[in-house]
Order: C-alpha cells, then structure tokens, then sequence
C-alpha cells in the first residue's frame, strides 16, 4: 500500500508540473520526480502512455515499438522475472487507473463548483453604462463605499481568469479564492493611492487590477508546485533511507548506529536524524488513521 502511495504520489508529482508548463515536461524532469531505477521499463513505458494520453508532450521521449533481447542468457534472466515483472506491471496499472479516477472526479467537482458559483453571481445587477469609471474615480478620490461595488463587478473576471488557468495543478475554488484576494489588495491599493497603481486612463487602472489577479492566482500555482516536488523528494529520501537501514541490518546483525547509517547513505548525520523522525511521524499519523478507520 505505501509503494502505491508513493507512485501515485510521484506521478502526481509529474503531471503538475507538466500542467504548470503548459503540458510539457522534459524525460529528465520525469526521472527527477520519479525514481524510474525501482521500475522496470515496461512501467516507465506505461507511464508514458498515461501522460500522452492526458495531451501531456515528453521532450526526449522515443517509444521503440519492441524490446530486442540479444542473448540466450538474457532471454533467461528475462525469464525468471517474467511474473515479478507482470505483477508489478498489473499494480503499476491499477494505480494509474486509480489516478485517472480521481482526476475525473475532481473534474466533476470543480464543474459542479463553478456552476454554484456562477448561479450566485448572476444575481448580482451588471454594471450600467459609465458606472464603472465613476466607481474608480470615487475609490481613488478616497471614497471607501465604492470598494464594494466595484468588488461585485470584477468577481465575473475573476471566474475568468481562474478558467484560463485550470488543469495547472490547483482546483477551480482555490484559483477563484486567491484571485479575489488578488482583486481586493488591488482595489485597497487604488483606495490608498499606493505608488504601484497606475494613474493615467480608467483601462489602466482596470488591467492593474487584471494583473493583481493573475498574479495572486500564479503565486499559488508556483507554491503548490515546488511544495509538491519538495514533499515528493522527501518521501524518496526517507524510503532511501530505510533501505539502508534493511541493508545493515542485515549485514551487521544488528540496527545500524546513526553514525553508520549516516556513513553508509553518504548524508549528513543531523539530515538522517530528520528523515529517521518525519518516518516516525508518517507511521504515527497512519497508525492513528487506521485506529479512527476500525472503530
């Protein structure tokens, strides 16, 4: 079960970072967030066949329409391995449908999301003709009241902009959620006259507030992403690092010292000391679900 979470969580990993590069992502940045040595190269094909058939380009990626075998003796070893490699193959397959089961249900929920969202917005009264430019002129004149006008008028924009940046990795609500925060610095910085507010035509003002908006929704994106591949490269230290460990084990007959263990892993002392307690935890926090689960 931890081995499925942890290809489900690296490949999630991956199609992120492809969706925040306009689905592209490089072979290398692949084998980066997925450790592709612990998967045979049938899996890795498969895995490929998953992010191409989601429209997502691999830059340096041939598929080769058969494998050659070029020996007796690796025609035997292949051989041998044969059900292992089935096995893992089946589990690998089981685990992408998965994955594509809950991408489609995320896809309904955010469809479902929107549909509310918009329904809500549609009672709100458009803006008359000439209204918007005396509403920004009142927010810049100091008049606080027009804030609140001027929010209900952009909120529609706001769901826009969240359209265009979907599929990067984030949910439709959290994009509307930080691009309403976006909409609402930029009219408080109207309001206060900050010196980054543009001061020329009323469309100027209009497309600064745009851009607050697709900035705020662009940081989450970023921050979602790098907190991802940071999680997803300490989940692979700490598997690392417990391989280690069975591997001393075994050969010293004992549970290896931290300073052996450090050693052997080629990482600092103090860094092995961290994965050896964020194990801990991890295993602590799936104990106590699995608890709360039976009862």
């Amino acid at each position: 079960m931890q081995d499925r979470e942890n290809f489900l969580a690296m490949l999630s990993a991956v199609v992120d970072l492809a969706k925040t590069q306009d689905n592209v992502i490089t072979v290398d940045e692949i084998k980066e967030l997925m450790d592709d040595s612990t998967f045979t190269q049938e899996q890795m094909g498969h895995v490929y066949e998953y992010l191409a058939a989601n429209q997502i380009r691999i830059q340096g990626y041939f598929p080769n329409k058969k494998e050659l075998v070029k020996t007796d003796e690796e025609k035997d070893n292949l051989g041998h391995v044969v059900d292992a490699t089935n096995q893992n193959e089946e589990e690998g397959t089981a685990a992408l449908r998965e994955l594509k089961e809950r991408e489609e249900k995320l896809e309904q929920e955010e469809a479902a999301y929107i549909t509310m969202y918009l329904e809500d917005l549609a009672t709100l009264a458009p803006a008359t003709e000439g209204e918007m430019e005396i509403l920004i002129q009142s927010l810049q004149s100091g008049k606080r009241a027009a804030k609140e006008r001027l929010l209900e008028l952009h909120l529609q924009q706001v769901v826009d902009i969240a359209k265009e940046y979907q599929g990067k990795g984030i949910i439709v609500g959290d994009l509307i959620q930080e691009g309403n925060i976006g909409l609402m610095t930029a009219l408080e910085e109207i309001y206060t006259g900050e010196t980054r507010v543009p001061t020329g035509s009323i469309r100027e003002v209009i497309e600064y507030i745009q851009s607050r908006i697709r900035e705020s929704m662009e940081y989450v994106i970023y921050e979602q992403r790098d907190s991802k591949i940071l999680e997803n490269r300490v989940v692979e230290k700490i598997n690392f690092i417990g391989e280690c460990m069975k591997k001393l084990a075994e050969e010293y007959g004992r549970e290896a010292t931290l300073e052996e263990l450090a050693e052997f892993a080629q990482l600092e002392k103090e860094e092995v000391a961290d994965l050896i307690e964020l194990a801990k935890d991890e295993l602590s926090t799936s104990k106590n679900k699995d608890e709360k689960s039976e009862e």
